[in-house]
């Protein structure tokens, strides 16, 4: 008998990947370019609302030096990155969510996108206030 993995798990497993993907940008063995490629297909798939789970996954495993990287380009990167959490809010919706075990209430969309925006820019003040690397805000859970 094949075994098929369930929906739950595929996710699962997803979300796990999107650490790794962090991860592996944090120890400098993934690209700036591919680990935000990763956040932009994510972004341009967005339905779900472990899809935002996934998108901080990646960014708060790979710390600040995502956004230390953008070099001049940092303002606007981070203006674009707004825009498209702002866009995002009106695709995902509350009851969108695929792990029953932890579903979200009313409000955690909007939550969740507020406090990705919210990290982004406090990467961007970090940065622009001379820090790099991981810095104090590569935080492992949001």
């Amino acid at each position: 008998m094949e075994y098929k993995p369930s929906y739950i798990t595929y996710v699962v497993s997803a979300l796990c990947l999107c650490s790794f993907i962090g991860d592996l940008y944090h120890e400098n063995f993934l690209r700036r370019s591919d680990t935000i490629g990763c956040v932009r297909i994510i972004l341009h798939n967005l339905a779900l609302v472990e899809h935002l789970t996934a998108i901080n996954a990646i960014l708060r495993r790979a710390g600040t030096r995502l956004w230390h990287e953008a070099g001049e380009n940092l303002d606007r990167e981070v203006e674009e990155f707004r825009k498209e959490m702002v866009k995002a809010a009106k695709k995902v919706q509350d009851h969108r969510f695929v792990l029953t075990n932890r579903a979200p209430m009313r409000g955690t969309v909007k939550a969740k996108i507020e406090a990705l925006v919210r990290y982004v820019y406090e990467c961007k003040r970090f940065v622009q206030h001379g820090g790099a690397g991981g810095g104090p805000l590569r935080a492992i859970r949001p």
